[in-house]
């Protein structure tokens, strides 16, 4: 072994981090995460063939590696799930084509827009996905478009010029916020609305639309009112088509895995309130000699770090690795 080698796996650091495992040319091998680096990276180093199949090809190939401490082993298992992502490292699993999954984006404006994006950002906009069948998603944009007409310009609003509503005012599919003919209160609550549609919390929308256009009645605000009561009506149709698949109305998801060689695939299926609302399939690449169990986290990993919310119960087909890490 290599001098340099030697003396930077005695100064190993004995916190949780994540490590680099690299070739000869420098190329990124492998990326895990350890609750004790100074115990996990010198395993690859020290410790005789194993069963591990992945660990044995890994460790004939590793020339150099490279850490980072963390706070906590769950700050470890978050990072290390961001740079495999980065990196894609050929002995890790990565999900194919990951990055062109498109989102749906409430936008952080004053008055917001509901957009299409494949990119995300911290830019206190809401992101709803990954859609994986883009078609679905486009029925989607449509139907919440007749239902909750938000604007679709990109003028930035409020705005001190002069301007003149569009098309889509005169047709209903916009409010008209260009010419002041809707308050930011009331448009926000409709956006909010959105967002509850979204994140399939339709029978509670259903309450706060009630609620909302009585009291604008009570307050003879009719005009108000009556588009609070034509999104009802549209809405109440929507959900009275809809098959209830849990009487208990709960909020759940459901996973299914399965493999074939170094091809995986997870179907998603988020149930809320009892409701089916979306079925998604991704897939995975792996090497062969990925366990199930890795494989599994991975996904839950990158499918929940961009969720806008976790349901309280996730159904499992098996364990994933670090479940207990996972499960947090």
């Amino acid at each position: 072994m290599k001098e340099k080698l030697q003396t930077k796996l005695t100064n190993l650091p004995r916190g949780p981090g994540v490590y680099l495992m690299k070739d000869s040319g420098g190329r990124i091998l492998y990326i895990g995460k350890a609750k004790i680096l100074k115990n996990r990276v010198r395993s690859y180093f020290h410790e005789a063939p194993r069963r591990d199949l992945k660990t044995d090809v890994l460790r004939s190939k590793i020339s150099d590696f490279e850490v980072l401490v963390t706070d906590s082993e769950m700050e470890a298992l978050i990072l290390e799930n961001n740079l495999i992502k980065e990196h894609r490292p050929r002995y890790n699993v990565n999900l194919k084509d990951d990055k062109r999954y498109p989102y749906l984006k409430i936008t952080g404006e004053a008055f917001p827009r509901l957009l299409v994006t494949r990119v995300l950002k911290k830019d206190g906009g809401r992101y709803f996905g990954p859609y994986t069948e883009v078609k679905l998603m486009r029925q989607t944009l449509r139907l919440i478009r007749q239902i909750f007409p938000l604007r679709t310009c990109g003028l930035k609003l409020p705005s001190r010029r002069k301007n003149r509503v569009c098309l889509n005012y005169h047709i209903g599919r916009c409010f008209g916020p260009c010419e002041n003919r809707i308050s930011e209160e009331e448009y926000g609550q409709i956006a909010g609305g959105v967002g509850r549609f979204l994140a399939g919390r339709k029978v509670e929308l259903l309450k706060e639309l009630r609620s909302r256009m009585k009291s604008l009645a009570e307050a003879e605000e009719y005009e108000t009112a009556a588009r609070v009561r034509d999104q009802l009506q549209n809405l109440e149709g929507l959900i009275a088509r809809q098959k209830v698949l849990n009487p208990d109305m709960a909020d759940r998801d459901l996973i299914a895995f399965s493999r074939e060689g170094v091809d995986a695939c997870c179907v998603t299926m988020q149930v809320r309130e009892g409701v089916l609302i979306g079925r998604q399939h991704f897939y995975l690449v792996a090497s062969k000699t990925s366990e199930d169990g890795e494989l599994l986290k991975t996904f839950l990993m990158r499918f929940y770090n961009t969720a806008e919310a976790i349901p309280p119960q996730i159904l499992l087909p098996s364990k994933p690795k670090d479940e207990p890490l996972v499960g947090r």
